[in-house]
């Protein structure tokens, strides 16, 4: 009889314990419903990258945008011009103008190089980051002409001229 006594108060015991350590082990987010999903790093730093690549897309737009606006500053006195015959005070404004321009597009030339370069660079990063396609496997005369010819690739420098900003 103390056996079944004792056994009883084994079960009693795990019946009561059971829950409570249950209720320890699992997470109380489990049950409130779907768990979040974790984010992997390399989508983290692809959405840093992209943010990036837009920052400095807006500085060089903002930079060109500069280099617009004198030029069609300096069309306007040129239009002027053209329209009313050459003044004196209307041709040295045209000079300044013209001056300034030339000014604007040496000073921020540097600038725009820097950023073209560093979204780039910023690029390739993206492109390293973004996982390769699930399954895509190219045809097999697809496949065999990619990995005997090698792609060549040419990086030329060329810098903003005023035409390149319209």
């Amino acid at each position: 009889m103390s056996k079944r006594i004792t056994l009883a108060a084994w079960g009693l015991f795990f019946c009561f314990v059971a829950p409570i350590s249950a209720q320890f082990e699992i997470a109380p987010e489990h049950f409130d419903g779907p768990a979040p999903e974790a984010r992997p790093q390399t989508a983290i730093r692809q959405q840093e990258v992209q943010f990036e690549i837009t920052q400095h897309q807006d500085r060089l737009e903002g930079f060109r945008a500069q280099i617009r606006k004198k030029y069609l500053e300096l069309q306007a006195i040129l239009k002027h011009l053209v329209a009313n015959g050459i003044d004196e005070g209307q041709d040295l404004a045209f000079a300044t103008k013209q001056k300034e321009l030339e000014r604007l597009e040496t000073k921020l030339a540097s600038d725009i190089t820097t950023e073209e370069r560093t979204i780039r660079t910023l690029r390739t990063e993206l492109a390293a980051l973004d996982p390769p396609a699930q399954n895509a496997t190219p045809h097999p005369k697809r496949r065999a002409a990619t990995h005997t010819a090698r792609p060549q690739v040419v990086l030329v420098h060329k810098a903003t001229t005023l035409k390149d900003s319209f």
